[in-house]
């Protein structure tokens, strides 16, 4: 279902956007509400609606999704995450990076990897093994949630085991290693 809703490449129609915004929210659940007074509480976090209207109102957001430039991938990463409009009214920064990576990595899965609390709690744990020639002694875990700071690491992680192997990685494969290993070991941040 979602491979289909995400073949449409165009993130400028808001009934469009809505669709892939539910139902990545509702497989993922990655804790936008469906409703904004439900909401007004949580400081943190938009809604399904006020985000699909957020995307789809961004001209440039699909020009930025699909370059070749990194920091205007970055961008659209960062435009989502942030919120919306309606939020910063509120002083209220909608924090959506794990939606948000989501949601780009469905448009192009081999171009943005995949920030959740498993995935952070992986790459945090990798490059805090003293045994590893990815040791840092200086990553924090919130140095986690800057997405450039995460895809370094990733990439970093995603090279080392590549060379190990002989064989290219995909962003894909490992997002889904860092996942099931994760979940599988119960290593979250």
């Amino acid at each position: 279902v979602l491979k289909k809703v995400f073949s449409n490449c165009s993130n400028d129609n808001v009934e469009d956007v809505l669709i892939k915004v539910t139902l990545l929210n509702a497989f993922y659940s990655t804790q936008l509400y469906n409703n904004p007074a439900a909401n007004s509480f949580r400081k943190h976090h938009a809604d399904i609606l006020s985000m699909a209207k957020h995307i789809a109102k961004k001209q440039e957001f699909d020009q930025w999704l699909y370059s070749v430039d990194w920091n205007d991938n970055l961008k659209a990463v960062d435009y989502i995450a942030i919120g919306n409009s309606d939020w910063i009214k509120r002083d209220n920064i909608s924090d959506s990076l794990s939606f948000s990576t989501k949601y780009c990595n469905w448009h192009c899965p081999d171009k943005y990897p995949i920030v959740d609390s498993i995935a952070k709690g992986m790459i945090y744990n990798i490059f805090k093994d003293k045994n590893s020639s990815l040791y840092d002694k200086e990553l924090k875990q919130k140095d986690l949630s800057d997405y450039h700071t995460f895809c370094e690491k990733f990439n970093r992680f995603r090279t080392l085991v590549s060379e190990r192997d002989n064989r290219q990685y995909s962003v894909k494969e490992i997002d889904e290693y860092l996942w099931q290993y994760g979940k599988d070991h119960e290593i979250a941040i």
